[in-house]
């Protein structure tokens, strides 16, 4: 298994089995993360066209969780 907080700034997606893993934010807009496993709405904080995988973060890469605005 992955270390959940690795060295860059991420979010930890929970898929549709419960399993939890990090995912480095690519690209950050005022209303989403694009990562490599997909666009998150940080509104509903779920991932887009698939209500069921949610995310919590973003997290530093020091493993600290920051604020949304």
């Amino acid at each position: 298994m992955s270390h959940i907080f690795p060295p860059f700034r991420h979010i930890v997606v929970t898929n549709q089995v419960g399993t939890r893993f990090p995912s480095k934010i690519l690209v950050e807009t005022p209303t989403s993360f694009n990562t490599p496993h997909g666009l998150f709405d940080k509104d509903g904080r779920k991932q887009w066209g698939h209500p069921e995988i949610t995310f919590e973060g973003p997290f530093t890469a020091e493993g600290d969780m920051e604020s949304l605005p």
